[in-house]
């Protein structure tokens, strides 16, 4: 089914920044609980995740469950996490509403970045998503286009 057709299209403004020669990584932007969001475009991730520390500080109440499947990645072996349906959360024009998110500790990629003196980041968003909305990623237009 082409998508383009049957569904409502959403353009995001994606920013490619050089960390170092030949090393990219895209960001774009989002609000959570009206709460400004920096999140990052990673295809390679299985899930995608919001920062535990910085999911509590805006909803201390929200309900969580532990992540009881095997985690491996973003530069460890083995780590916790929780699970949380994400609600009132935008990228642009973009509404998402009930998506489940992993919620973990993003503090060594933003240190990382800190030292890079690039703005730290609250999300990624992973390969979960870009499927769950037929995502079509334009390195050379900076967008990133979502169906729903």
């Amino acid at each position: 089914m082409d998508v383009t057709k049957h569904y409502k299209k959403y353009t995001i403004k994606l920013y490619i920044l050089e960390l170092e020669p030949e090393n990219y990584h895209i960001f774009a932007r989002g609000k959570w609980k009206g709460h400004p969001v920096n999140i990052i475009i990673d295809t390679g991730a299985s899930h995608t995740c919001f920062d535990i520390d910085f999911f509590k500080s805006i909803d201390p109440e929200a309900f969580t469950s532990v992540n009881t499947g095997t985690n491996v990645g973003i530069g460890t072996a083995e780590f916790e996490t929780s699970i949380a349906l994400m609600q009132d959360f935008k990228i642009g024009r973009f509404n998402i509403h009930d998506f489940q998110t992993v919620l973990l500790s993003l503090k060594h990629i933003n240190q990382a970045y800190i030292m890079a003196d690039v703005p730290i980041i609250q999300c990624i968003l992973g390969s979960d998503f870009f499927v769950a909305y037929n995502a079509i990623i334009d390195f050379s237009e900076q967008k990133l286009t979502l169906y729903s």
